[in-house]
């Protein structure tokens, strides 16, 4: 029997202190960026004349853009984050960082791109909603923007899948044609602590504080038990 009442005061003490340390941790945690380097993405190969296809020549043509994006390498679960994707053909990439609005290192590369672009942004571990349209036309002298709601649903190390690609019509053909220009991984980390930190009212009083009640009943029956 005293064993019994050991291992009940130990469930106690343990309950308590979970409940100590989700009021320490409601603080709001700092979520520092590491610098990331701008992207240097390569053109397409020189070759002759002769030795291009349909699509090659196409491809040889293409216009340059650059493009900037942010880049969020921490999220608290259960949180939200806007990703931003700016792209134009005549502002500088320091120039597009400049507009991007929302938390996240600042990257920016150096694409291809037609006349009309899709972007997408894909993650498993993630809700992804998409704000604007995937494809849209680009603009010759403004800014062209896509942007996505995502919420992260599963701690640890997670990856987010950034794609662009042109869309071009290829003569004799009566669809276009979807040729990627830009494919980049953004390595996310998910933590756990800051859903403790944002919800610990609710921690304590939906799961924390009936377990401490359900506890103390169970340690008062005890010395009835006994008798």
């Amino acid at each position: 029997m005293e064993t019994g009442k050991n291992y009940h005061w130990t469930l106690a003490l343990i309950a308590l202190t979970t409940v100590l340390l989700a009021i320490t941790f409601r603080q709001s945690i700092n979520f520092s960026q590491m610098p990331l380097p701008d992207i240097e993405i390569s053109g397409i190969p020189e070759v002759s004349a002769d030795e291009l296809g349909p699509i090659d020549h196409i491809l040889a043509n293409l216009k340059s853009a650059k493009i900037v994006f942010n880049a969020p390498l921490k999220i608290g679960l259960y949180t939200t984050q806007e990703i931003q994707l700016k792209l134009s053909k005549v502002a500088s990439i320091e120039e597009l960082k400049k507009i991007i609005t929302v938390d996240g290192e600042k990257v920016g590369a150096t694409i291809k791109i037609s006349r009309r672009m899709t972007a997408t942004l894909k993650g498993s571990a993630f809700k992804i909603i998409p704000i604007q349209k995937d494809t849209q036309a680009i603009s010759e002298t403004g800014v062209t923007e896509w942007k996505w709601q995502l919420k992260a649903l599963e701690p640890g190390f997670r990856t987010l899948h950034l794609n662009i690609s042109a869309l071009i019509q290829v003569e004799n053909e009566s669809t276009e044609r979807t040729i990627r220009t830009f494919d980049h991984e953004i390595h996310v980390e998910i933590l756990f602590l800051p859903f403790v930190s944002e919800n610990w009212k609710w921690i304590i009083g939906v799961v924390l504080f009936p377990l401490v009640i359900w506890l103390i009943n169970l340690l008062l029956k005890e010395p009835q038990q006994s008798t």
